[in-house]
This record gives structure tokens, C-alpha cells and sequence, in this order.
């Protein structure tokens, strides 16, 4: 079999986050750069693009612009990005601009500029990064969604804190953000479910029965048994199967409340089924050719769209298979005018990722709305061991004895300390250690840190008028990392990468540390301790406000 094309993606925002500057700064730089063009006879409309170097020593900024302007004007990017930079140099935004071979410019921000951003944080405090690039235009992320068939388990949390994060970046950019759980309350694994809690509610009443082939198993479909029986002692098997899946749904409820996580709306696969949106949807694409009959079943051509192979929808006994559901709850998602729809599932799914993008293609929506997210799995460690899991077995951690052990901000931050597209293992002896070892606690004691600083600092000292110019260019190095941040969220959104707030965090908790232990903040010189108390209240706001981007405390005191 020839193997399927790759579809092209094309990110739906790309042209929000392209078109708007979303750091001032950039914004200065670009609007300076094409000043200097203009003093050269050059028009250039394009996007001018500008990154952090990897090493500091080579600027704040860069741009590869000498590389762009010489295929566009026939010249050498040396001879180009030398005068660009003569020229920018006579600007007093910079401290230095520099052309290093083979064609970048290379841009140092000047005092003035670094000391101004101090006031701006001050200014916008908690609203420091929030952004209005959204344009309230409307998003829904949906994670989580394990079938209800038992408590949620620890490879639930790294998909449930990524999809917290993506949507509280999300409201922070300006878009109207929605959290959404999908209920597989339909099809064989509750046939399933039902079965194996009926196994033991009539072994407590002294009936012996065959237990189901391939049921679920464990300490928790015995009590759900017991629960049941207490409560009354002649259910129908349809009867036990529905108070135990609503028992089930309860329960995910309850836990991610404990996980901090809000959902907006909980979808349940059955009101498809019962709406008969299902049939609806499969309608339309036999209608439009998009969906044939062979051998008792109803198949998808989506071999037409980048698929290996075609799909069944309809099985041969008339059930739906998993796609088919997916087909007609996405097009309720469309139907509900979202301009876009973030997906976040096991990577166990990826086979699932081509054909929903066909039927959806087949159904006239634009399927580059939708994004899915594959979530490589989370292992535990424990003691150097493995602790597997497998839900059916039995053999598993649940999620509300994980957050019963490990505090939630620790869960939170370890959740999303590694890119998604790649495993990891959650150390819980690491997790559970309280020293500054702790990554959690490492970003925590800084806050807490900055805090105890403020508290300390005598009330007229903070009153102070501060003059920052008397901080040397050493100390206002850290404010470098303050300027990431609003860039950072957009970085998040576009990329979908979480793990970049982590990692934030760390390096700039780590940066304070260094600080901290190099520089008095408070001293007898009222002047440099007035400065210092606005650099570290500027930290402090930065911190807390990534620290809310991914869910996780800012505590005053430790």
C-alpha cells in the first residue's frame, strides 16, 4: 500500500501572531529598523523578524534582515547589515547595535529602555504579559475525556494541566477561551462496565455468575458493586450500568476540581445518539459521495484526504465505530462558532488524526480549525521502579491518591515540565522531596523570597521616588528575562509548547537566586535600596504572573 501524503497544516492564527507585536520593545525595534531603511531608500514592507540570540553576548535581539534585504536587492548582506547597523547606532534606543558575518544585526537595549519596562510592570502588575491579540476571537480546548468506565489515573494528568495551561494562555491573549470535557458514555466499554459491576452487585446477593470476558477489574468495580447494593437490591443490569456510569462521571467530576481544572461544558457522547446527529452526519456524507456501502458496512473515503486507508463508520451489525461519533460531535463543536478547536489526546490516537480531518474535510469545515495535540505518556517512578498501570487489570494510581500524596502545585509544575510530543517519567521521590531540590519548590522559594523583601522594606523606602539609573548594567541584566514573558505567551499559544512556562520559570527564579545572594537589596544607601525594592517588585510580578499561567501558587511566605 502507497503510503498517504502528509497533510498540509496552516495555522489558523498565524496571521494574529505574525501581524501584531506582541512586546512593545519588538515593536520599537521594528518601527526604528525601517526608520533607518527609509534614510537608505529602501522600502520594505514585510515583517521584519527578530529573535534572542542563544548567547547574550551577541545582543538582546537579533534579526537576519541582511539576508532578506540582499536576495531582494542583489547586494551583499555584509555590505547591507554594516549600514544598517552604522546607522541604528546613532539611536539612543540602543546601547550598542552590532553586524556580526555572515548577516546579522544584533541589537543591545540601553539603559533607559530596560529601566522603563521596570515601570511598566509596576503600572500593569498583574495584567503585565495579557494581551488583546485573541480579538475575543473563540477557542475550546478539549482534554482529558478518559472513558468513564473508572476513576481517572495519572496518565490523565500531563493531557488535563497542558490543556489548563494552553486555555489560561489563551484568556491572558484575548480569546474567548472554552474547556471541554467529552463523556464516551456510549458504545461496548460500557456494555463492559455495566457487566463487571453486575458480576459482583449479584455475587452480593449469593448469585454465582460467569464473570464478563475482558471486563474491568479492580478494588474500585467492587465498591461501585457495594455502593449499589447498599442502596438497593434489585437493580436490572441496565439499571446497574447506568448508576455505575453516573457514579463514574461523578467521580472525574470531582476530581478535576481537585486538579484546579474548571470545565466549561461536559459533552456526552450519548446526546449525539439520542439527537440523532450521528445519522444526521453520516447523511451528508453518502449524500456527497463521501461515504460507501461494502459488505454490510458504511466506510469514509478518506484515502481522498491524505489517509492510508479508508474507514468503516458503520459496522456490519449497524454500530458506529469510534470515528463516526467523532465526526458528528466535531461538527456540533463547529456549529457552536468556534473559530478554533484544540484537540489534546493520548498518543495512542494518532491513528485516529488523519481520518477525523477527512470526514471533517468531506463535511465542509475547515479542518485546519482543528489542532490535535498527541500526548506522549507520563510514567511513575517510584524508588527507581516503574508503577504500572492498566485500568481494566486494576493495576493502576489514581489520580485522587496522587493528589491525596503529592501537593497539587507540585503535580501541576511537574506535569508540564517536558515537551508533550515526548515521554516522561514523573519522579515522586523527587516530587515529594521539600527541599529547594524541588523544581516547584525551587520557582516558590524565590516568590517567596521576593515577598519577604517587600515585607521588610520600611513603608517610606517603598514610597520612594527611585531613581533606577543607579543600578549598573550588571543588575538590570535580569530585567532581560523580564521582557521574555509577554513573548513567551504568545510563543505558548502559537506552539502549543507549556513546557516553556516551566522552563521560564526556573530560569528566572534562578536568576533571582543568583541575585539575591550577590546583591543587598536593603542597606544604608536609601537610594540603591530604593532602586533595587522596584527591580525586585518587578520579579516578583513576573514570577506570579507565570506562575497563574500554569495554575500552580505563588505563596507569599514558605
Amino acid at each position: 500500500m502507497t503510503k498517504a501524503s502528509k497533510r498540509p497544516e496552516e495555522e489558523v492564527f498565524q496571521d494574529l501572531y505574525d501581524q501584531t507585536d506582541f512586546s512593545f520593545i519588538q515593536g520599537e525595534i521594528r518601527q526604528r529598523i525601517k526608520a533607518a531603511l527609509e534614510k537608505e531608500n529602501l522600502d520594505f514592507t514585510d515583517r521584519i523578524n527578530l529573535e534572542h540570540p542563544d548567547d547574550a553576548e551577541n545582543g538582546d535581539y537579533s534579526t537576519n534582515l541582511s539576508f532578506v534585504l540582499a536576495k531582494k536587492l542583489k547586494k551583499s548582506p555584509v555590505e547591507i547589515g554594516q549600514k544598517l547597523a552604522q546607522i541604528l547606532n546613532e539611536d539612543e534606543y540602543f546601547r550598542q547595535v552590532n553586524f556580526a558575518a555572515p548577516g546579522f544585526i544584533n541589537f543591545f537595549l540601553s539603559k533607559q529602555v530596560l529601566i522603563n519596562i521596570i515601570a511598566q510592570i509596576d503600572k500593569e502588575a498583574s495584567d503585565f504579559g495579557t494581551q488583546t491579540i485573541g480579538q475575543d476571537k473563540k477557542i475550546q480546548v478539549e482534554f482529558i475525556s478518559a472513558n468513564p468506565t473508572g476513576p481517572l489515573t495519572v496518565p490523565n494528568a500531563r493531557g488535563g494541566f497542558t490543556g489548563d495551561t494552553l486555555a489560561r494562555v489563551y484568556t491572558k491573549l484575548g480569546f474567548v477561551t472554552e474547556r471541554e470535557y467529552y463523556i464516551n458514555d456510549f458504545g461496548n466499554q460500557i456494555a463492559k462496565l455495566g457487566e463487571s459491576v453486575f458480576y459482583y452487585y449479584r455475587k452480593l446477593q449469593g448469585q454465582e455468575r460467569e464473570f464478563p470476558e475482558d471486563g474491568y477489574q479492580g478494588e474500585y468495580i467492587e465498591d461501585i458493586a457495594k455502593d449499589l447494593h447498599a442502596e438497593e437490591k434489585d437493580l436490572s443490569l441496565e439499571e446497574v450500568q447506568t448508576k455505575a456510569l453516573q457514579m463514574n462521571i461523578e467521580s472525574a467530576k470531582k476530581t478535576v476540581a481537585r486538579m484546579g481544572i474548571d470545565y466549561d461544558t461536559w459533552f456526552a457522547e450519548s446526546s449525539l445518539h439520542k439527537s440523532k446527529k450521528i445519522q444526521e452526519t453520516l447523511d451528508q456524507l453518502i449524500k456527497d459521495n463521501k461515504a460507501y456501502e461494502k459488505d454490510g458496512a458504511w466506510w469514509l473515503r478518506s484515502t481522498e484526504y491524505y489517509d492510508d486507508k479508508d474507514r468503516v463508520l458503520i459496522r456490519d451489525n449497524k454500530v458506529p465505530t469510534y470515528i463516526m461519533g467523532d465526526l458528528a460531535y466535531h461538527t456540533d463543536k463547529f456549529r457552536r462558532d468556534f473559530d478554533k478547536v484544540i484537540n489534546i489526546w493520548g498518543a495512542d490516537h494518532h491513528g485516529d488524526v488523519a481520518r477525523l480531518h477527512a470526514g471533517l474535510h468531506f463535511l465542509g469545515i475547515d479542518d485546519n480549525k482543528l489542532k490535535i495535540l498527541l500526548v506522549s505518556l507520563m510514567k511513575m517512578e517510584q524508588d527507581g521502579k516503574e508503577v504500572r498501570m492498566s485500568k481494566r487489570k486494576g493495576v493502576f494510581v489514581l489520580m485522587n491518591d496522587l493528589l491525596d500524596k503529592v501537593p497539587l502545585d507540585v503535580l501541576r509544575f511537574f506535569s508540564q515540565m517536558y515537551d508533550i510530543k515526548s515521554p516522561m517519567v514523573f519522579d515522586l521521590d523527587l516530587a515529594l522531596d521539600t527541599s529547594e531540590r524541588n523544581p516547584v519548590y525551587y520557582v516558590q522559594y524565590a516568590h517567596a523570597r521576593l515577598c519577604s523583601i517587600l515585607r521588610k522594606a520600611p513603608q517610606d523606602l517603598k514610597n520612594t521616588e527611585a531613581d533606577l539609573s543607579v543600578l549598573t548594567n550588571e543588575e538590570l541584566f535580569i530585567i532581560k528575562e523580564l521582557i521574555r514573558f509577554p513573548e513567551l505567551l504568545v510563543t505558548v499559544a502559537r506552539d502549543y509548547e507549556v513546557h516553556l512556562m516551566t522552563h521560564y520559570a526556573i530560569e528566572l527564579a534562578k536568576k533571582f537566586h543568583a541575585y539575591y545572594q550577590r546583591y543587598q537589596v536593603l542597606s544604608d544607601d536609601q537610594e540603591i535600596s530604593a532602586a533595587r525594592l522596584k527591580l525586585v517588585a518587578a520579579v516578583k510580578i513576573v514570577l506570579a504572573n507565570t506562575l497563574d499561567a500554569l495554575g500552580v501558587e505563588a505563596p507569599e511566605k514558605m
